[in-house]
């Protein structure tokens, strides 16, 4: 049965797995490769408490992964006119009326790669996610899943 379990992952080592950031907060391991992790944890953002995924290891945040997320959450409002200006344009395109992404919208989660982050919004009415990359702050492409 032990074998079953580390098998299928249900007596994997890293469940239990957790991290304090200093300025990030607490994080558990979501999922882990050697000593490479992705930490789950969660940060108010956009007025809301999201989830942050961001890949470290066992002692650590990625440094440049983290100074990505530290600089967005620093630069909130910048952000948000990115957010507002990549969905209306979504909404646009789809001759759909748009006001603001709070109307329309539930900030979900942060996650940061090795090359961007992307914010995760949830619409309201439909539950849609809609996901925005970001690249030193500027939106650069949305992807709609549904």
């Amino acid at each position: 049965m032990g074998f079953l379990k580390n098998l299928f992952g249900n007596g994997s080592s890293d469940e239990k797995l957790s991290l304090q950031d200093n300025d990030l907060g607490t994080f558990s391991a979501l999922n882990s490769s050697a000593n490479k992790i992705i930490w789950s944890g969660l940060v108010d953002f956009m007025g809301e408490k999201v989830s942050l995924f961001i890949a470290g290891e066992k002692d650590k945040l990625d440094v440049s992964q983290k100074g990505a997320v530290m600089n967005m959450l620093q630069n909130e409002q910048e952000i948000a006119v990115e957010v507002d200006r990549s969905l209306k344009e979504q909404y646009d395109n789809a001759d759909k009326e748009y006001s603001n992404w709070k109307a329309h919208f539930k900030c979900i989660s942060i996650s940061s790669s090795e090359y961007d982050l992307n914010i995760t919004m949830e619409e309201k009415d439909s539950f849609y996610h809609f996901s925005i990359q970001f690249k030193d702050n500027k939106a650069t492409d949305v992807a709609i899943d549904s």
